[in-house]
């Protein structure tokens, strides 16, 4: 028997419509508190208006504070945001294709641009001891490093021929190690950042070779005596790694027919997961489906959390064929 878990749609009056998306992206918004206490969510204006600029909007007082306009000479597709508490400030990435630019967005910015030979497949922050790296992974190269400043610091030595779809960095507080997480089509690895090398790879029989059964989407969870390593697949399987030795925890059937793509970890006790076609909500105690919310004809390619002041903790989604970014009040 399925739980009850009330949630509604936020009308914030249609002004976070015409966002980008594409159906191969994670990513296609950020959403985050700045250093001032606003919420800020940072998106592209949809490809069909020919318009490449980012947006900044102040979800609480529902305006645009800041339009950039076309940033970029192509399209833009991802974004991150970390913020750097050396000088208290927030920075986030816009990148896509073969250009990634960083932005300091208390003082709108640009503080780093960087052309690559090939297309960036995939980029996040690392903070190593209040020092803020910029890693890039290049179409055919290995994972470049570098700082605020965009002069290059290593590259780790993964496979150089690998896609990489999922793509962020981890610190472990009891090792004090940072970690990097790439997800492939059919597997996932963590590399070590200190040794630059890989720790480990996490894989279930998903068959390398095929397109539609990998794109895994990774978040990490420390546990009371362990850490997981959570991860959704095209398959239509919840995975539940320990992080540090590689074991297979659990395997959760959601989808018998749908593609799952992002996650989002709900008080270590649920887990929103993004279908083709809806939003499934997964107790992770039980391994059950507790509701399904439906959005159309469209699934979630990104999933994100954020606290919004007047409505509490919010899930914010968009959909493989949006144009709209939605907020979800629980």
């Amino acid at each position: 028997m399925r739980k009850k878990f009330k949630i509604r749609i936020l009308n914030l009056d249609n002004i976070i419509t015409n966002s980008f998306i594409s159906t191969c992206l994670e990513d296609t918004f950020c959403v985050f508190k700045s250093v001032n206490g606003s919420v800020f969510l940072i998106y592209k204006i949809c490809e069909q208006f020919n318009d490449h600029s980012i947006i900044i909007y102040n979800i609480v007082d529902k305006k645009v504070m800041v339009k950039i306009k076309n940033p970029h000479k192509y399209s833009i597709g991802r974004f991150k945001h970390i913020f750097d508490d050396l000088y208290n400030r927030d920075l986030f990435i816009s990148y896509y294709d073969h250009n990634i630019k960083l932005w300091d967005i208390n003082k709108m910015e640009n503080l780093f641009n960087k052309e690559g030979f090939s297309p960036i497949q995939n980029a996040c922050f690392l903070n190593e001891n209040k020092i803020i790296y910029i890693l890039i992974k290049f179409e055919f190269c290995p994972i470049v490093i570098y700082d605020l400043k965009g002069e290059y610091i290593k590259q780790i030595n993964d496979s150089k021929d690998e896609s990489v779809f999922y793509f962020d960095s981890y610190y472990d507080k009891e090792l004090k190690k940072n970690f990097i997480i790439a997800g492939d089509k059919g597997y996932t690895k963590s590399y070590d950042f200190h040794k630059g090398e890989l720790y480990h790879i996490y894989e279930d029989n998903v068959k390398e070779n095929d397109f539609y059964l990998g794109r895994p989407k990774v978040l990490i969870n420390k546990k009371k005596n362990y850490t997981e390593l959570i991860e959704s697949c095209w398959d239509g399987y919840i995975r539940i790694w320990n992080f540090h030795s590689a074991i297979l925890l659990k395997k959760i059937k959601v989808s018998e027919e749908n593609r799952l793509s992002s996650i989002c970890l709900w008080n270590n006790k649920y887990l929103f997961v993004g279908c083709d076609n809806s939003i499934t909500l997964i107790d992770l105690k039980n391994e059950s489906i507790v509701n399904e919310f439906k959005n159309g004809k469209e699934g979630a390619f990104t999933l994100r959390k954020m606290f919004i002041p007047n409505y509490g903790n919010c899930l914010l989604s968009q959909g493989s064929d949006s144009c709209h970014i939605i907020i979800w009040a629980i």
